[in-house]
């Protein structure tokens, strides 16, 4: 089921992969210092090249990236409170970019699991004309909000949908059409000794809470970050070979993909 991207997940600098989205074919792959520098965002080939590395106007943990066609955005989180959308083509043709759009407080209720007076976005992801962004918690269940994104004269705008509830210690979501329903796919994991865990779930808009409510769930290494779905492919990204998890008991050392068809062929 599981096969290699061929793309390896860049260790350089002693930096911590953590978002994952791709454009025209090419892995766009964001990191976080624990020295406090600025994060930055490596773009890399359908054969593993890199192309450029983007350093970030921020030092925040970028825990997601995701790509939005429609208005050609890349949208990362930014430290307490904040929501960022970068200009896509500035990631090819710069080193250094700069916010094109910024959104505070879309964070409310998106409480941090270490500190109880931060709004922090963990994760977030674009579909269609919509943005869901997501908060970790260890032993309660996580929450995700849902905006929808609206252009006016080309100023852009986040209207409030409604929000859910995720299990724990998820650190990402995505969403797919097949055959006339959505789906929603969820990565679960926490510390760098325990089994991650892939969630397959029909996302229904009515739907509260999805704890409990999986069509599937499939064990994976430890330390599984983003994931993100592409051409009927869902790519995974792990932090586990970082160098700050040296002693983590399963390496990943690769994007790994799976099939859409895969994941869904026993529901």
């Amino acid at each position: 089921m599981i096969q290699e991207a061929f793309v390896q997940i860049p260790i350089l600098n002693n930096f911590i992969p953590q978002g994952i989205t791709l454009v025209d074919g090419n892995y766009f792959i964001t990191d976080y210092y624990e020295t406090h520098k600025n994060s930055s965002c490596y773009i890399i080939d359908e054969l593993g090249k890199i192309i450029n590395i983007v350093e970030l106007d921020t030092n925040s943990h970028v825990g997601s990236v995701s790509y939005d066609k429609k208005r050609k955005l890349l949208w990362i989180q930014d430290n307490n409170w904040i929501l960022n959308a970068y200009s896509v083509s500035d990631f090819y043709n710069k080193k250094e970019v700069k916010t094109l759009y910024t959104f505070d407080y879309v964070s409310q209720d998106l409480i941090d699991f270490q500190n109880n007076n931060k709004n922090l976005i963990a994760y977030l992801c674009v579909d269609n004309d919509y943005i869901y962004i997501g908060n970790f918690f260890i032993d309660y269940d996580c929450i995700v909000k849902k905006y929808q994104i609206i252009d006016i004269d080309g100023n852009l705008l986040l209207n409030y949908v409604n929000k859910f509830n995720v299990p724990k210690r998820t650190q990402s979501i995505d969403l797919f059409d097949y055959n006339q329903k959505k789906y929603m796919l969820l990565s679960q994991s926490y510390g760098r000794r325990n089994p991650s865990y892939l969630y397959l779930y029909e996302y229904k808009e009515n739907r509260n809470v999805y704890s409990n409510t999986e069509l599937k769930k499939i064990k994976m290494p430890p330390m599984l970050e983003q994931i993100s779905v592409y051409n009927n492919l869902l790519y995974l990204l792990f932090e586990s070979n970082a160098s700050k998890y040296w002693n983590c008991s399963e390496k990943v050392e690769f994007v790994l993909a799976i099939s859409l068809l895969e994941i869904l062929k026993t529901t």
